[in-house]
C-alpha cells in the first residue's frame, strides 16, 4: 500500500532527488576531490554553524579562563578548535 512510511528516492530535495537540500552546484561538490565530497558532505563542511556555534563559547570560556592581562593559550584554543 501507500503507507506513510519513509522510503527512498523521489523528490523533495532540490537537485530533484531524494530527501536532501544539498545542491550538486555547491563549491563542495565544485572545489573538492570527487573521492573527497562525501566527506565534505557528511561533515557539512559547507554548513559548519554547529562547529561555530559551540567554538565560540569555549573559545570564550578559555579567555576568560586566562589569568587577568594575558592572553589565552593558544595550545589550548587549537585544541579546542581541532576537536
Amino acid at each position: 500500500g501507500s503507507g506513510g512510511g519513509v522510503s527512498g528516492g523521489g523528490g523533495g530535495g532540490l537537485d530533484g532527488g531524494g530527501f536532501t537540500d544539498i545542491r550538486s552546484d555547491m563549491w563542495l561538490s565544485a572545489r573538492m576531490p570527487a573521492w573527497l565530497v562525501p566527506y565534505g558532505e557528511l561533515a557539512r563542511w559547507d554548513r559548519p554553524i554547529g562547529t561555530w556555534l559551540l567554538l565560540w563559547p569555549c573559545l570564550w570560556s578559555i579567555a576568560l579562563a586566562a589569568p587577568a592581562g594575558t592572553p589565552p593559550d593558544p595550545l589550548l584554543c587549537s585544541l579546542f578548535a581541532a576537536g
